[in-house]
């Protein structure tokens, strides 16, 4: 029976995913900042097996996934432009930084 039981674990090890290199706590609140929780649950879920990567044709809900994670970035992102232009002083101050920066590039690409 023992010999059986090695056979069976041998073969356990041959199906379980490669380990991934372990991430701190920061890391992977670095990586769900970077897309959104449901998009790295499904990568995890793909790199662990449970779904299968190579398919041609991606399912409804992966789509869901990553349509709903650029939904959420582009709302993020109209949400910070939001806060800064309901402050006119701030507005004011990022309009003058960009158009410095815009100067600055410009003076560095013609040196006359």
């Amino acid at each position: 029976m023992r010999n059986s039981d090695s056979t069976q674990d041998n073969n356990n090890a041959a199906l379980a995913p490669e380990p991934s290199p372990k991430l701190t706590r920061q890391q992977i609140y670095d990586r769900i900042r970077q897309s959104s929780k449901d998009e790295y649950i499904l990568s995890e879920m793909i790199r662990l097996g449970f779904w299968q990567k190579d398919r041609t044709k991606p399912s409804v809900a992966e789509k869901f996934i990553e349509k709903r994670s650029a939904l959420l970035s582009r709302l993020r992102e109209l949400t910070r432009l939001n806060r800064l232009y309901q402050d006119p002083e701030k507005a004011l101050l990022a309009l003058h930084k960009t158009r410095k920066k815009a100067a600055l590039e410009k003076r560095e690409t013609n040196p006359d």
